[in-house]
């Protein structure tokens, strides 16, 4: 048994039920697809209200980038005019939050030069020991380097994480919650 083919059976299993506007003390308690923010004006302990966040555009101010394959939920504690919006990988763009106000910017093409992994998307890294460019990350069997986040390196491939080893479970999580 791995990991992947059990998170894939399990997705979207467990989801909020919080609606749009209702109370909320983390991301993943609010409803619908898309990303969602559970913005609390209070502190840890005030409850926030759950929004939808839509994707951003090249130069919208936003606030972290989601991968593909990953819950895009996130939680705002104390700033409620903070930049809520996420840049999707999928849509090509990332957060570059290296700089004062970050902003969604175009995914950088493999060959280009880089200082950090996001700009160069999910499926690529910065190769920041050596030449400072996107290199593209080791997909399912592929021989072993930089394999991407959801697999790891064995047998010299890049491979899906067993969710045992020995027939004792490991202390995996089954996603994001």
């Amino acid at each position: 048994c791995e990991e992947n083919s059990v998170l894939a059976a399990c997705a979207g299993i467990v989801r909020g039920n919080v609606a749009e506007g209702g109370a909320c003390f983390l991301g993943t308690e609010c409803a619908g697809a898309g990303p969602k923010v559970c913005l609390v004006a209070g502190g840890q302990d005030s409850p926030g209200v759950c929004k939808a966040t839509p994707g951003g555009k090249a130069g919208d101010r936003c606030a972290l980038t989601c991968r593909p394959n990953e819950l895009c939920t996130f939680t705002v504690y104390g700033i409620p005019d903070s930049p809520l919006t996420p840049c999707l990988d999928s849509d090509g763009l990332f957060c570059n939050n290296s700089t004062e106000n970050a902003k969604c910017e175009a995914i950088h093409a493999l060959g280009a030069a880089c200082q950090q992994d996001d700009e160069c998307g999910y499926a690529a890294y910065c190769d920041g020991g050596g030449s400072y460019t996107c290199k593209k990350r080791g997909q399912l069997n592929d021989p072993c380097g930089s394999c991407i986040s959801s697999l790891m390196c064995k047998d010299g491939k890049c491979q899906s994480p067993p969710l045992s080893v020995g027939g004792v479970c490991d202390g995996y999580t089954l996603g994001p919650y």
